[in-house]
């Protein structure tokens, strides 16, 4: 486990979970877990936090103490952990509400005597159940993988994909991210078809020197962050089926696919 202890400030935060490709880290105070702070947490910080009225920057915003942030969205409120010798299925009641990530109490015990934990992720459960999908066709169990997921009820025709603008700055698509409830929205130009997306990770790594750069378009603003160049979101079609679905989601290690129509609009 990558821990932060919770006076250490949120610039570091945002260098451990660059470091380590992470979205979240576990808040520790006095060797004892205290809550988790993720990336969300953050991202709603610095886009409300990080700049005063006039649009100035507040450039000791990231001098906070990380565990003065933690648990500021629902899912960081609580530690969710589980028992190695658990099912699987015990951890989908925290994974099917949004949660992203549990804890996993192994039997082993470190050098010191004390518990030893992993991370596991929606992510690794879908790779896990991608890789097994073979014997889940063959047991009739529900849902029925080869089916497609209009077939399945995974996508409604008329359903609203939240978007962002690429006219936007990148501290306004932060904002809406925060005001509309979600990690990661599409991106899309003036026709509305998908350029890139946008996610709280954009901000793993940030300095405070950065922090002028979020007042800038947000296409700038993301080639700056990822070396020059856009890259383009994971997507599928409404009758792709779930199984092609859970194996584009396990090779990208994303937590989401969109669906997008045949002009590239997102559709759900």
């Amino acid at each position: 486990l990558i821990c932060i202890e919770s006076d250490a400030p949120v610039s570091k935060a945002l260098q451990l979970m660059k470091e380590h490709g992470l979205l979240s880290l576990f808040v520790t105070k006095n060797e004892q877990f205290t809550g988790i702070v993720s990336i969300y947490d953050i991202m709603t910080f610095v886009a409300f936090g990080a700049f005063r009225v006039d649009g100035t920057v507040t450039y000791t915003a990231l001098d906070t103490p990380a565990g003065d942030i933690a648990g500021t969205h629902e899912e960081t409120r609580q530690v969710w952990c589980y028992e190695a010798a658990e099912p699987i299925s015990a951890t989908m009641e925290a994974l099917s509400k949004g949660v992203h990530r549990v804890l996993v109490k192994l039997h082993d015990k470190g050098p010191d005597g004390r518990a030893l934990y992993k991370v596991v992720t929606q992510t690794d459960i879908i790779a896990h159940l991608s890789r097994h999908a073979g014997e889940h066709k063959a047991s009739g169990c529900d849902p029925d993988v080869t089916k497609d997921l209009e077939e399945l009820q995974l996508y409604k025709e008329g359903s609203t994909v939240l978007t962002v603008p690429s006219t936007c700055t990148a501290l306004e698509a932060f904002r809406r991210l925060e005001v509309r409830d979600h990690t990661c929205m599409p991106i899309v130009d003036e026709k509305g078809a998908v350029i890139t997306q946008i996610s709280a990770s954009d901000l793993r790594g940030l300095e405070e020197y950065d922090l002028p750069k979020l007042t800038t378009n947000v296409l700038e603003y993301l080639r700056f962050r990822r070396g020059g160049r856009l890259t383009h979101p994971v997507t599928c079609a409404k009758h792709t089926t779930l199984e092609d679905a859970m194996l584009k989601i396990a090779a990208a290690k994303v937590h989401q696919v969109w669906i997008v129509d045949s002009a590239e609009k997102p559709i759900g």
